[in-house]
């Protein structure tokens, strides 16, 4: 495998300017599910350091992934690598998790983030889920221990933006954006908002094309971020007869046109729409391969085609493996 070289790579790569001013690599690296020890030689930490490597300078993570250390060490090793002069040259994005949500909570939960990850600032912060539960019990999934129903809380978007919006004002966030939220909860955010969101990070692929979410987070001057960009192959929890997305004959004939993987034409069509995707893998090849999109571009007709695939296609429907959809904030009621 050649690995052309990451700080050309990363200079290559197309910006967008938040509605903050604050810029973002329109193509990041996802490490959901990648989980490991945090040292050398871990599988985990490998895969950060060799994204990092490959010319990746936004990533992500959360605290639900239960790898912001392992970031944090990858981040220190680049460093000391000389893959990167200093810090200042990532955009780190972690999320605030649904047991955090009260506005004090929202704080604590930073700064523990950037605790874990030993960094000074996070430049883009999250709220996971719009969704909020019982806090001060189990961190992740907190449950009723005689009927092991979760237990919800009422604790209202509006109050959880306050937060975030103090983690901004105190420094410890660049920008401050939301996760998982509908046109409608993000209409409850402006109308009160200080600082608007900048980002909305959402499920969105060929077969599920977000388009009235998008064509909405445009007017309002909100960038979508895409998880699960390339659907969810191999993934344990999506729908088992769910079609596989990199399968598709549509884009498998782009890809013998271009002579591009599946994957890369996936990850074009979402640069060429301005949305911005982060791929994860923990194979060198395809880590490398995914950012490797910069030297081709589709047609007009190309990228319609690719919309028309559309099957309003979920993969992901849950929060850390439970269904939530009898919350009242479920996001996902609604059409965008």
């Amino acid at each position: 495998m050649t690995t052309e070289n990451g700080p050309e790579v990363a200079k290559k790569m197309p910006k967008l300017i938040l509605n903050d001013g604050v810029e973002m690599p329109l193509l990041g690296f996802g490490t959901s599910k990648i989980q490991g020890s945090g040292e050398r030689g871990d599988k985990a930490f490998e895969a950060i350091l060799h994204a990092i490597k490959c010319g990746y300078r936004f990533i992500d993570t959360a605290f639900l992934y239960g790898n912001e250390e392992t970031v944090g060490k990858a981040i220190k090793a680049a460093i000391e690598d000389r893959l990167i002069a200093d810090r200042k040259e990532l955009f780190i994005c972690t999320k605030v998790w649904c047991t955090s949500h009260k506005r004090e909570s929202v704080v604590k939960a930073c700064r523990s983030s950037l605790e874990r990850l030993q960094l000074d600032y996070i430049d883009l912060y999250l709220v996971h889920w719009p969704v909020a539960y019982v806090e001060g019990l189990d961190p992740i999934n907190p449950k009723d221990a005689e009927t092991g129903k979760l237990l919800y809380s009422d604790t209202s978007i509006v109050e959880t933006w306050r937060g975030m919006e103090d983690c901004k004002d105190l420094g410890l966030a660049r920008s401050i954006g939301l996760s998982n939220f509908n046109h409608k909860q993000c209409d409850e955010i402006l109308a009160v908002c200080k600082h608007k969101p900048t980002v909305n990070q959402v499920e969105l692929h060929p077969y599920l094309s977000q388009v009235k979410l998008h064509q909405y987070s445009e007017a309002k001057g909100i960038i979508l971020n895409a998880y699960c960009p390339l659907g969810a192959p191999g993934a344990t929890w999506a729908p088992r007869d769910a079609p596989v997305l990199i399968q598709d004959p549509v884009i498998a004939k782009l890809s013998q046109k271009y002579s591009k993987s599946p994957a890369q034409i996936i990850l074009r069509y979402h640069l060429q729409r301005k949305i911005s995707p982060i791929p994860k893998s923990v194979t060198p090849q395809r880590i490398h391969e995914n950012i490797s999109i910069l030297d081709f571009q589709l047609t007009d007709g190309e990228m319609e085609t690719l919309l028309g695939l559309d099957r309003k296609l979920r993969y992901c429907t849950n929060t850390a493996g439970e269904h939530v959809d009898d919350h009242p904030l479920y996001p996902f009621h609604e059409e965008y």
